[in-house]
């Protein structure tokens, strides 16, 4: 029933819109003061100006205690870390992050604008749509939903994936395919 702990796992680069993630995680901040937003995860070489640019743009909310870079961390410590978190806050655009599916299996509920992952896993209460504001509307109908609404989608959600992601599927449907 707790709506304050957000976390984001995946690279730090611009395609990853982490700047969308903060903004919108600091404008629902600015109501509720016991908000936390972690990023776990690094940039590649490529991007470390960016990293480097975020820390620098978010020290004020690095130095409250509200924004957290976690830097990387190993399979076992992210599954520890989602499960401590009410929201994994997501904002890549391209093909499905694994990191999404991961989220679902720990049963954190998930808000994203990516449409590979909303196409097969369905938003959480309104239908995606390309709007500037869509992730602010989504997490304003998330703050409102019971637990109740929010713990069905979530096991709805983990049907999925353990249908389609989980690792004895990808067994079968390899096996299948070198066999028939």
């Amino acid at each position: 029933s707790r709506k304050e702990n957000w976390i984001h796992v995946g690279r730090l680069d611009p395609s990853k819109n982490i700047d969308l993630l903060i903004e919108t995680f600091l404008a629902f901040k600015s109501k509720n003061t016991n908000m936390t937003f972690s990023l776990v995860g690094l940039s590649t070489k490529k991007f470390t100006s960016y990293e480097n640019h975020l820390k620098t743009k978010y020290s004020f909310a690095i130095e409250d205690g509200s924004i957290h870079f976690l830097g990387r961390k190993s399979a076992t410590e992210i599954s520890n870390i989602l499960s401590q978190n009410d929201l994994f806050f997501h904002a890549f655009e391209g093909s499905l992050d694994k990191s999404l599916i991961e989220a679902t299996f720990n049963g954190v509920t998930v808000i994203t604008i990516n449409q590979a992952y909303l196409k097969e896993f369905g938003p959480l209460s309104i239908e995606f749509n390309n709007s500037a504001n869509y992730l602010h509307r989504e997490i304003e109908n998330w703050l409102k939903l019971n637990p109740e609404y929010l713990r069905e989608v979530a096991k709805k959600r983990r049907m999925i994936a353990s249908n389609s992601h989980s690792f004895a599927n990808w067994i079968l449907r390899v096996e299948h395919e070198l066999f028939t």
